[in-house]
């Protein structure tokens, strides 16, 4: 799930809360500032199914498939990983893959649960097909994908 709360300054009393009704593994929750974005800054969003998510390594297909509707913006993607870890983003081109992956590295580690995050600011309104690469002791078994396109100034 992605949520966002656009015009929110910076504001030492702003707080967030979660709550899980049931959560039986590992949860990474992930906070992004956003600087330049639209006053009503949501474009569009895409989830879906990774059409492949091969074992023990190779690439997630079309995970997900976003078109902007606008000329410029920031989109930022993800996919949790039942179990990880992802290597990086392998697409769109110049998209920056925002997790850090490291020899040993596995899907119980502490640091970000080994799933994938990546962002990517746009030039024009081609669609991008996010995939991701995943590690030799991955699974076969990435779960729901989301991306969400905002637009800047």
């Amino acid at each position: 799930t992605i949520a966002f709360a656009p015009n929110r300054g910076p504001l030492p009393t702003l707080k967030i809360t979660v709550s899980f009704s049931s959560v039986n593994y590992p949860t990474s929750i992930r906070c992004f500032d956003v600087q330049g974005a639209a006053a009503a800054p949501f474009d569009v969003a895409a989830s879906n199914l990774p059409t492949s998510c091969p074992a023990p390594v190779g690439n997630t297909s079309a995970a997900p498939s976003i078109t902007p509707t606008t000329a410029k913006g920031l989109t930022i993607a993800g996919m949790p990983m039942g179990t990880g870890p992802v290597e990086g983003v392998v697409g769109p081109a110049n998209a920056i893959f925002d997790l850090a992956y490291y020899t040993g590295e596995t899907d119980f580690d502490m640091m970000e649960n080994a799933d994938a995050v990546g962002h990517y600011y746009n030039p024009d309104l081609s669609t991008e097909n996010w995939s991701w690469t995943t590690a030799p002791q991955s699974g076969a078994n990435c779960q729901g994908t989301q991306a969400v396109h905002f637009k800047a100034q």
